[in-house]
């Protein structure tokens, strides 16, 4: 698998979690589990699982009018060295920044309203993020993934708080 594609390696990983999955319910689990770290589309995953069905490292199976997939033992071997790879490191794109950066070409309004857009899409992914604390917690606290999930989401939530703060520090010097 290449390092720039991820996808492939995000599809190994749902599918050592959650064996005989179709594409939509590895896109449904990308969403509802990764999402405060991880987004994928249909565009990208059906290609995938089409080259990781070729390259032998999943098996779809036909159940009716879908097509179930599970790791192949080429499957885990790969999702299992893809695992022991160092994580690239992260490549920031953060359209905010970037125009704050060039903010004193423009009025301070429209810079004071893209904080304030940015400051609710945060309390939105907060809250969301609590909502899926508060269920794995309840729900899923014996899964032997438990306290890995918890630390991913625990990162997320101190990114996301600090970014909260961040933000309201910046408004309010803008109501100065």
């Amino acid at each position: 698998m290449a390092k720039a594609k991820k996808c492939p390696s995000v599809i190994l990983g749902v599918l050592a979690i959650k064996p005989k999955s179709s594409g939509y319910d590895i896109k449904k689990m990308i969403e509802e589990s990764l999402s405060y770290c991880w987004k994928e589309s249909f565009g990208a995953i059906y290609p995938a699982l089409k080259e990781l069905a070729k390259e032998g490292l999943i098996h779809p199976e036909a159940k009716g009018n879908k097509t179930l997939y599970s790791l192949t033992s080429k499957g885990k071997k790969a999702f299992e060295a893809w695992m022991k790879e160092p994580p690239l490191e992260m490549q920031p794109r953060h359209e905010l920044l970037l125009k704050l950066f060039f903010g004193h070409t423009i009025s301070p309004e429209v810079i004071k309203t893209h904080l304030k857009i940015n400051h609710e899409r945060l309390k939105e992914k907060h809250t969301g993020l609590k909502t899926v604390e508060k269920m794995l917690k309840q729900h899923m606290k014996e899964d032997p993934g438990f306290p890995y999930w918890m630390m991913s989401l625990e990162y997320s939530k101190m990114q996301l708080e600090s970014a909260l703060k961040w933000t309201q520090k910046y408004l309010k010097n803008f109501n100065e």
